[in-house]
């Protein structure tokens, strides 16, 4: 257990937000990232209209896990507690998805929304479970995703 993480200050994190991310997406990045991955398959090399990869909205949430390194709430004397203290021992340690079939537009923009549902230290690292909602411009649903990174000792 740490001593500046004490389990109700831990508590407090539970449900905190984390500040949302915008996309735009542009096709020539739908097609960059087929290529760099060995997508042969013509629909996703497109150049005018391409399919973007199942896996490339993943990538989109890769920013909120970042997200994760900046939460922090107030203390009971009113200070800024930050929960993670050094992001260089933040390891990413998941992701699921469940995707839907809206497909992504060239100059579309998306809006990835989440929050922090489970904040708890075991074997001397903190774990951190967010879950958050990627939304195109007319509030479809694109993606839901559930991430899972750990704080290694000396991070928080």
């Amino acid at each position: 257990m740490s001593e500046r993480l004490t389990p109700e200050i831990l508590e407090k994190f539970q449900e905190v937000r984390i500040d949302p991310v915008k996309t735009k997406i542009r096709n020539k990045r739908l097609v960059k990232y087929a290529k760099a991955i060995g997508t042969t398959q013509e629909k996703y090399l497109d150049k005018e209209d391409p399919v973007e990869h199942p896996s490339y909205v993943g990538t989109i949430v890769v920013k909120a896990l970042l997200g994760l390194a900046d939460v922090a709430i107030e203390g009971p004397d009113g200070e800024e507690i930050k929960l993670i203290l050094n992001p260089l021992f933040v390891v990413h340690a998941g992701q699921d998805y469940e995707f839907t079939d809206v497909h992504l537009k060239d100059g579309e923009k998306l809006l990835t929304n989440g929050k922090l549902d489970e904040v708890f230290i075991k074997d001397g690292m903190l774990f951190l479970v967010a879950n958050c909602e990627t939304t195109n411009e007319n509030d479809e649903i694109v993606l839901k995703t559930r991430i899972t990174a750990i704080c290694r000792q000396g991070g928080f």
